[in-house]
């Protein structure tokens, strides 16, 4: 028996040196949150504060680690293809809309892996369920450019309009928690808490290039550089759940406000101003519930409705450093401001629902519904289904999703253009699909 779990976490930490999923616009800001870290919670549109009896439950509901029997250890493998689409609207000579002139898309395919072990002894009664998770819960990385053209309207069938410039976006960072939680059977009651814990994560690297392009002349780069390095840093997720039958259960988590601290320099090519400090990034709390209900019915059923709310209006960056400006003469001036972008709080809503045919195989569909702290109005789309298939002991389980957003944001290089900023529409999507096995061992 050890063998086996030694060679099974062994396969588990070799398949780590991937990297996590890649994202878009917004998420450059706020790093996107992995909703959905194995395949049946992807299915289920991100619900699992319920029904994820794993050592995952450490990143959603800690409470059910105490509802496990033996040791099970799982590995999750995610493909996402990212795709971004920018246009700004063409019309008329007399003003008539015509048609949304594409002016930039872009599309990447990021792997991502993440692993979870749990186990529980049912020997004595109060002993506690244990997890240990590793996933990549925030995302930073972002690839965008743009070719600027001249807009002579004259170009033919067979022409194009002058370069101009080719503008491009590149952020690299991503954040990788390792969860340790512990949860507790006092039935009806399931208590549990977990620390989730992110190391000194790698540099995020941002860069903002503009490559000028002049017919018969030089190429000039402007370039801005950005490179910032978080500290280690943690959280405490502690749950709460109430299951007085098979057929009902109700959950509760909170998650409070914590601290990320980074190191950041960044500087412009050909080099006029830099500037290096620290970064004090307040995250607000966030609070969680979720019911879940199994009818009677001759075919096993199961819904989970999960309410995510996040105080956003607490979220707070503090600015500590020097700025030198370039010139005639250097000088040095301290910053130290605290940021505040009238965020909004928001609510998140999750549906997954479950149904069990007569040989076993499930069906599994769900949606979440999630805005955007900077614009309430920019909402997050998620639709999904999957299956699973048992084989003895070891679960394989099978989720795709479509993720859609749209908006109208100002270019990322608006003096460089020569339509109106405002206007833009920005169109994003993710296709993800997520392979996860789970192995109980029969101890």
């Amino acid at each position: 028996m050890l063998k086996k779990v030694t060679l099974f976490a062994a396969l588990m930490i070799i398949a780590l040196a991937g990297s996590s999923a890649g994202y878009d616009y917004f998420d450059v800001t706020w790093g996107d949150d992995n909703t959905g870290l194995t395949a049946r919670s992807l299915a289920m549109g991100g619900v699992g504060m319920n029904s994820e009896v794993n050592g995952t439950a450490v990143f959603l509901n800690p409470a059910q680690l105490s509802r496990m029997d033996g040791l099970t250890l799982g590995l999750d493998y995610r493909l996402t293809y990212a795709r971004e689409d920018w246009s700004f609207p063409a019309h008329d000579n007399f003003d008539g809309y015509l048609v949304d002139n594409i002016y930039s898309q872009s599309a990447v395919v990021y792997p991502d892996f993440g692993f979870s072990i749990g186990y529980k002894s049912n020997k004595k009664r109060f002993s506690p369920g244990i997890g240990i998770s590793y996933h990549p819960l925030k995302d930073y990385r972002y690839n965008y450019e743009e070719e600027v053209r001249e807009s002579s309207g004259f170009a033919q069938p067979n022409e194009r309009d002058s370069l101009i410039s080719i503008n491009s976006v590149r952020n690299e960072g991503r954040a990788y928690y390792l969860g340790f939680g512990a949860g507790w059977d006092f039935k009806p009651f399931h208590v549990g808490i977990s620390y989730n814990y992110a190391p000194a994560a790698e540099n995020s690297d941002r860069e903002f290039e503009k490559k000028k392009i002049y017919p018969d002349t030089t190429v000039t780069n402007t370039i801005d550089e950005k490179f910032v390095s978080p500290k280690e840093t943690g959280y405490f997720l502690v749950g709460l759940s109430f299951r007085p039958s098979d057929r009902f259960q109700a959950s509760f988590t909170l998650r409070p406000e914590y601290m990320v601290e980074y190191g950041y320099s960044e500087y412009n090519i050909p080099l006029t101003i830099s500037q290096s400090g620290i970064y004090e990034e307040v995250i607000p709390f966030e609070i969680g519930t979720a019911l879940s209900y199994r009818p009677r019915s001759a075919t096993m059923s199961y819904l989970e409705v999960e309410f995510h709310y996040i105080h956003w209006s607490h979220y707070r960056l503090y600015d500590e450093g020097t700025q030198t400006v370039y010139g005639a003469d250097t000088t040095a001036t301290a910053i130290d401001t605290t940021y505040h972008d009238n965020l909004e709080n928001i609510w998140e809503v999750r549906v997954g629902v479950e149904h069990r045919f007569f040989g076993g195989i499930p069906a599994r569909f769900g949606f979440r519904v999630s805005p955007i702290p900077d614009n309430r109005s920019v909402l997050t789309t998620v639709v999904s289904v999957g299956t699973g298939f048992a084989f003895g002991n070891l679960q394989i389980d099978l989720a795709g999703a479509l993720t859609n957003r749209s908006s109208r944001q100002s270019g990322w290089f608006a003096t460089g253009n020569r339509w109106d900023a405002e206007i833009n529409k920005l169109k994003e999507s993710h296709l993800q699909g997520t392979v996860s096995a789970l192995y109980r061992f029969e101890l």
